[in-house]
């Protein structure tokens, strides 16, 4: 009985203490706990914004401002506030001690004043109801691709881009505005300045913006030809009445973005050897023959060739140069782009030859846009626009080697070059001797 008492005694005092203990906790807690209110007001003209997303940062706490402006929450002190409201940019305001903050939210609806390409002239962002994407020229310029097409993968939502070939002069690239629309005819308009063209053949550095237009009410002045969607190409035109001489040139080097690893002539015999024992067949290499091919005594009769490495380089180079002069006057506007694009091939080609194996391509663009005002109420204005393009691609005989002419039918020549390449093995020797003589 003594023992049980004492007992209860310990587990009282122990149960005392606890809520003890918890009483200060929930005490000191709730001591920390401050009333907070405030006002968020436009900054340009102190006008109450309602509905405005007071937020405790790092929790899941929401309030919204009233008609005057004005919210009350409770939160600790030294909280982070964040203020969000469509139009304004978003703000963080740190409360500390304060109970009672006045906050000012900036407008960022000075975007909606810029203007974006539609059907048939421009309009106002903030009076565009149709589904719209835009880019400008920096973003265009930013990659440094052969075409105008490759340019504008990934950067306009709702396009897709597919590039089959990277060849020169073969980089086509099919352009599809949220997915394929009809069964025939997948790809969408491209207008340049309102004719229809390819986007292949134009200079990047020519272009002023690019807009796509995704949906019904932007494309219906098209009819059944915008089913797939639309897209506008700008142009660039003379602006300041200063005259502009701009040059720029672009180098770099090309190289394939993945690279097949493949096996040594041992490793190949001897993969060899272990599928003829699986079907039941003799080996097709010796011993003799696989111990020659793991030493590299004799390279000449047990070569190791490493195909990929005989038939293509390391790296291509891609070379543009552009030059444009701009301005305008009170009666004209002019705008002259000359561009010249150069760019190698990733096969490894012999030289002193009196023929060219190599793949290349040259490309040479010219624009010239002006705008003449004849009188207050009527303008002309004069687009003239071409390219001379030289592609260089060794073909012929490639094509009717052997008896896959029948193969090679609607095949490029780099196909061909990748399918021979993939035919062969390390264990084959080839065109040159180990010191490099034919």
């Amino acid at each position: 009985m003594y023992k049980l008492y004492h007992f209860l005694i310990s587990q009282w005092k122990f149960l005392a203490f606890f809520c003890l203990i918890s009483t200060i906790s929930l005490n000191g807690y709730s001591q920390q706990q401050n009333i907070v209110s405030g006002a968020v007001v436009d900054s340009a003209d102190a006008v109450p914004l309602i509905g405005v997303s007071v937020t405790i940062q790092g929790t899941k706490k929401v309030v919204l401002t009233d008609a005057k402006g004005r919210f009350t929450l409770t939160a600790p002190a030294n909280t982070n506030l964040v203020f969000q409201y469509i139009g304004f940019f978003t703000k963080v305001v740190n409360i500390g001690t304060s109970t009672n903050i006045s906050v000012e939210l900036a407008s960022s609806t000075q975007t909606l004043g810029e203007v974006v390409v539609v059907a048939f002239g421009t309009q106002k962002k903030e009076s565009v109801t149709g589904a719209i994407n835009s880019i400008q020229t920096k973003e265009i310029k930013q990659s440094p691709a052969a075409n105008l097409a490759v340019t504008l993968a990934g950067r306009l939502p709702g396009l897709t881009s597919i590039q089959k070939s990277g060849e020169p002069g073969r980089d086509f690239t099919q352009l599809f505005i949220r997915g394929q629309g009809t069964v025939n005819a997948q790809s969408p308009i491209v207008l340049v300045d309102g004719i229809e063209r390819d986007l292949t053949y134009i200079d990047p550095n020519e272009v002023e913006s690019v807009t796509i237009l995704k949906d019904a009410s932007s494309t219906a002045i098209f009819g059944v030809r915008g089913a797939n969607g639309v897209i506008l190409v700008v142009t660039k035109r003379g602006t300041s009445e200063k005259p502009s001489i701009n040059f720029s040139t672009e180098t770099g080097l090309q190289d394939f973005t993945r690279k097949l690893q493949p096996v040594n002539s041992f490793d190949f015999a001897t993969l060899r050897n272990l599928a003829q024992k699986n079907d039941g067949l003799g080996p097709a290499f010796s011993q003799f023959a696989l111990d020659n091919f793991k030493s590299g005594a004799d390279p000449l009769r047990f070569p190791n060739t490493d195909w990929r490495k005989l038939l293509m380089k390391d790296y291509s180079s891609q070379s543009r140069y552009n030059l444009n002069v701009s301005g305008a006057s009170k009666a004209m506007k002019y705008f002259i782009n000359a561009g010249f694009l150069d760019q190698g091939g990733q096969f490894n080609t012999e030289s002193g030859l009196n023929y060219d194996p190599s793949f290349s391509l040259s490309r040479y663009n010219f624009r010239s846009n002006i705008d003449v005002q004849l009188n207050k109420s009527l303008k002309a204005f004069l687009n003239v626009a071409g390219y001379l393009e030289k592609q260089n691609m060794p073909g012929g005989v490639l094509r009717t080697f052997g008896n896959r002419n029948a193969q090679l039918a609607g095949e490029s020549t780099a196909d061909f070059i990748f399918t021979f390449m993939n035919d062969m093995n390390a264990t084959d020797p080839g065109p040159l001797t180990p010191d490099g003589q034919v």
